[in-house]
């Protein structure tokens, strides 16, 4: 199966803060390239396995962990994965009641 990966606003949004919060913290950015590395070994493993993410309580959603403290989340639809939220597992969970 052959999907297109469609990253959200709010995916992309959150992406980009997880970045520029780490390029900041640690005047590198080093730790931001291993988290995109590992966001794209997932986003591989979501095109031929779409399966194989862990489901949750919204219906179609599913999620890999990301480096221990971030889950990615997605939706298929037809040829498509849909990137949801890139998620900071310590935030405030009722923030994720906003997933689309």
């Amino acid at each position: 199966m052959a999907l297109d990966i469609i990253w959200t606003i709010s995916a992309q949004k959150d992406r980009i803060r997880v970045f520029e919060y780490w390029n900041e913290r640690t005047q590198s950015r080093e730790y931001s390239q291993k988290l995109n590395r590992s966001i794209g070994h997932r986003i591989s493993l979501i095109k031929e396995y779409p399966s194989a993410g862990l489901s949750t309580d919204k219906p179609g959603v599913r999620f890999h962990i990301i480096a221990r403290h971030y889950k990615l989340f997605y939706r298929i639809e037809e040829n498509n994965a849909y990137i949801l939220r890139f998620w900071d597992t310590r935030q405030d969970p009722d923030k994720l009641k906003l997933l689309p």
